[in-house]
């Protein structure tokens, strides 16, 4: 009994070996070859925008707040209450698309501070970004008084 037990594991493990390696057939060489070289330029990395660039030529705001504890509409409210916000020719949209700059806020856990980061919404690039803390219930006009602040370095 053991050795038919032996024969059929020998059987089993032999048909579980590697095969050849299947055929492709492989494209004649040409000027017509599937495996023509790509232009230098197709292959080269793209230029990084211009952070600074970014930031001056933005008109559009979009507020979007991932913080039960501060409101999207609050701090779109105290960045319109500021002198600045209307000097610089900013306005706010509620469409994410039609944004030159998005204003991402966050509340870390268990703290009262809130992060927030600038976001070009085409690349996806981090522009700039800051905390404010919000104790008792300044986080909003902390955050708008820093954030058109960094703006305001980057149009001087």
């Amino acid at each position: 009994m053991f050795s038919r037990l032996a024969a059929t594991a020998v059987v089993t493990i032999m048909s579980l070996a590697p095969c050849a390696p299947a055929q492709f057939p492989q494209p004649e060489p040409g000027p017509r070859s599937a495996l023509r070289r790509l232009p230098a330029e197709a292959v080269a990395p793209r230029a990084a925008p211009d952070r600074a660039a970014l930031l001056r030529s933005a008109r559009v705001l979009y507020v979007d707040s991932h913080s039960a504890y501060l409101n999207s509409s609050l701090l779109e409210e105290r960045l319109v209450e500021r002198a600045e916000f209307s000097r610089m020719g900013l306005q706010i949209t509620r469409n994410r698309e039609e944004a030159d700059l998005i204003l991402e806020v966050e509340r870390s856990i268990f703290t009262s501070k809130f992060t927030y980061s600038i976001v070009d919404p085409k690349s996806r690039l981090l522009l700039a970004s800051g905390r404010a803390g919000s104790l008792f219930g300044t986080a909003s006009g902390r955050i708008a008084r820093r954030f058109l602040r960094q703006l305001a370095q980057a149009r001087a």
